[in-house]
């Protein structure tokens, strides 16, 4: 884990990557076999936790911060003993901080959670997809789902 540069290796727990889920809208009309469903070009809000053995001043100095960044980078053992790489980076908001359970003797762990603007995953140093939510884009296997809407609308990305 990296805070805005500042690394954990080693003190997180538990990372709940955000769940990536498309608004579609039900329709049903008339010659219809049945209902199908209409992408709204939307996600639902994303947002992520991580949990850290670590108490120090830069974690909760981030609580309601507006942009902040995390970076988490993992490594998979495959069957046939290579090595996968994956990162997720993060940006966004941390609206909850949590120091859970201090007892004597015990680890004492810190839960953050994050409502997440901007997501990427990377497998292997391959961008496997990319979402922009303030920037309206949503690159999935190289192809950027939104970039007709956002044409259609006028809006221009950098």
């Amino acid at each position: 884990l990296f805070v805005d540069g500042i690394g954990y290796a080693g003190k997180v727990s538990n990372l709940q990557t955000p769940t990536v889920e498309e608004i579609v809208e039900d329709y049903a009309a008339g010659g219809l076999g049945g209902n199908i469903e209409i992408p709204m070009m939307r996600l639902q809000t994303m947002e992520a936790t991580w949990t850290v053995s670590a108490h120090d001043a830069t974690l909760p100095g981030k609580l309601f911060g507006d942009d902040m960044s995390v970076k988490f980078r993992g490594a998979a053992l495959q069957d046939d003993g290579s090595v996968v790489q994956v990162q997720f980076i993060m940006r966004g908001r941390v609206t909850r901080h949590e120091d859970g359970d201090l007892k004597p003797g015990r680890i004492n762990n810190v839960t953050q959670r994050m409502t997440v603007r901007k997501y990427s995953k990377m497998i292997n140093g391959v961008e496997a997809f990319s979402i922009d939510i303030p920037g309206r884009r949503c690159v999935i296997g190289g192809i950027d789902k939104w970039a007709s809407m956002r044409q259609a609308l006028g809006i221009r990305t950098p």
